[in-house]
């Protein structure tokens, strides 16, 4: 006697991820934050990002597991979409980026769970580094 078998391959839906990469248990939660208004914002404001990682991604010391996102800043149209975005993610209008960098890419180092975030471009973001590694190591005073 023989024993035949047979592979089977079975897949699990374990959750549901939105555009914007959000993670969901349930398949309502999820259609729910995508109609939401912090959907439709984050919707608007996802044209224009033009990438996104973590901020260990922008240093290796880097100690927080918290979420990095690139937007190019081409117009006020853009900047409004993109600040809309930040005030629903953050509950606050306090981190929202001014005009001066209207034509600009923008780095968003988001907190861990979005409570907060800061922003920069990449020359400003290395000139500040550049600067704070400075002064710890006395090397210059800081401006």
């Amino acid at each position: 006697m023989k024993e035949l078998t047979k592979e089977v391959v079975t897949r699990e839906v374990t959750g549901y991820e939105a555009f914007d990469g959000k993670f969901f248990k349930s398949k309502e939660e999820c259609e729910k934050y995508e109609e939401s208004a912090k959907g439709i914002a984050a919707q608007g404001a996802m044209e224009y990002k033009i990438g996104d990682g973590w901020q260990q991604d922008l240093y290796d010391d880097a100690q927080c597991e918290c979420g990095v996102e690139v937007f190019d800043i081409k117009n006020s149209d853009v900047l409004f979409k993109v600040n809309m975005y930040i005030a629903l993610q953050t509950n606050e209008d306090r981190w929202l980026i001014s005009d001066e960098y209207i034509g600009k890419p923008v780095i968003i180092m988001w907190g861990y769970d979005r409570e907060w975030c800061s922003w920069s471009t990449l020359d400003k973001l290395i000139e500040h580094m550049t600067q704070g590694y400075e002064k710890i190591l006395g090397i210059t005073e800081a401006k």
